[in-house]
């Protein structure tokens, strides 16, 4: 029996697809939205990043419209102190449109990334076309999330 040389061949695939979190209280808002457990994910394509939340948005941003991604902070609700990375939002549930090109699809405080874009890109939430800077998630597993996205080029953490 010969040992493949192929590296592909000896590590398991990395997933591609994360499921966004949702805490089981929001079960019919979940259902209103579309937002099933197999219909609200994030997921890695040759083509760039989808992201999928029910009826209320799917749109694929390219990777190299991507900037940067990392660890989102609560600040509790209301609106947040400072839209840069690494900084506290405020903090809903549901699909939120804030000021300056935020797009939040959330139905937890935990596990919340966020993923910036240069240049912003237009995407149509609900009925409406909306430029956005950032697209905030709360991830099942945000540090697979994170790693992933690493291993694709861009600047995380």
């Amino acid at each position: 029996m010969t040992e493949s040389t192929n590296p592909r061949a000896q590590d398991p695939p990395r997933p591609t697809r994360f499921p966004i979190l949702a805490n089981r209280w929001f079960f019919f808002a979940n259902l209103l939205l579309g937002t099933t457990r197999r219909r609200r994910y994030l997921e890695l394509t040759p083509e760039g990043l989808v992201a999928r939340f029910g009826w209320v948005l799917h749109h694929t941003f390219p990777l190299a419209s991507m900037a940067g991604a990392n660890y989102v902070y609560d600040a509790g609700p209301g609106w947040g102190r400072d839209d840069r990375p690494g900084q506290t939002i405020g903090f809903s549930y549901g699909v939120t449109l804030y000021r300056k090109g935020i797009v939040n699809l959330t139905f937890s405080n935990e596990g919340l990334v966020g993923i910036w874009f240069e240049p912003r890109a237009l995407v149509r939430v609900l009925v409406k076309r909306v430029w956005i800077e950032r697209l905030t998630a709360s991830l099942e597993d945000p540090e697979q999330f994170l790693d992933a996205l690493e291993e694709r080029g861009v600047t995380t953490r």
